[in-house]
């Protein structure tokens, strides 16, 4: 992924996630080298920055939740392109105009036992998805499990609620694994493991998801983490075997 700070890129907000477009936000990420060469203008960019942009941009969208440190990446097709495109929004809000919007739309919600019965039958939805091979559609399942619970639980429901909460961010997960969205498993293994250290299907996981990156060390780590909980784990030792044969193959090249 590309570091915000590092200063060759300029990080533009062209849509604020906010509970009216569901906490989805998208943002141009421009080549400054562009403007520092006098490169031509971008039009579509610009159009849809509502600025001048020159050189090169590409645009990310993703879903960011402050209220519940929610964050990931989500797929940016050619038709979320187009349509900003034919319908470029509004000249993006100051920062301190949009933190006093954000705090004023956001109240926190007490889940009731109706949002976790909603939450609980769109995760089975999403193993339905996931069974059948529909993995973006079982992604999807898990994330509105996740956002039905966003709030503050009751005492006596605090338990089941993380215990949902768990699941869909595993699920979700092993949904990103076969989507190859590394990044986002992640996220999620690691909002697991916070909680709950010795979950060794996160390890795994994010094992997994690290190998994916050519992140051999993080990889390694969680790796042995899961095999110090389970020291018979085949599919573990399986995957140490692949980590060091990839690690020791990056070294020659």
């Amino acid at each position: 992924g590309i570091n915000a700070e590092y200063m060759g890129f300029e990080i533009a907000p062209v849509v604020y996630p906010m509970a009216s477009n569901n906490f989805i936000g998208v943002s141009l990420y421009i080549d400054q080298i562009g403007k520092f060469k006098e490169l031509p203008l971008n039009d579509r960019a610009s159009k849809i920055a509502q600025r001048h942009i020159f050189g090169d941009a590409f645009m990310l969208r993703s879903y960011d939740d402050p209220s519940a440190d929610e964050w990931y990446r989500m797929d940016c097709n050619l038709e979320h392109y187009n349509n900003l495109l034919r319908n470029p929004p509004a000249r993006a809000l100051e920062p301190t105009q949009q933190a006093l919007l954000q705090k004023a739309q956001q109240s926190t919600k007490t889940l009731t036992k109706e949002d976790i019965e909603k939450a609980i039958q769109h995760r089975e939805k999403g193993n339905e998805y996931y069974r059948n091979q529909k993995y973006e559609e079982g992604e999807n399942e898990y994330s509105c499990a996740v956002e039905v619970l966003n709030g503050e639980a009751h005492e006596e429901d605090r338990e089941q609620v993380w215990t949902i909460r768990r699941a869909c961010y595993l699920n979700r997960a092993a949904c990103g694994l076969k989507r190859s969205r590394w990044r986002n498993v992640i996220q999620d293994c690691t909002r697991v493991i916070e909680s709950d250290p010795v979950n060794t299907k996160a390890l795994f996981r994010r094992a997994t998801a690290y190998m994916n990156i050519r992140d051999f060390e993080e990889s390694m780590n969680d790796l042995k983490q899961a095999l110090s909980i389970n020291p018979s784990d085949p599919e573990v030792i399986k995957l140490i075997h692949e980590v060091e044969k990839k690690a020791a193959s990056e070294k020659k090249t």
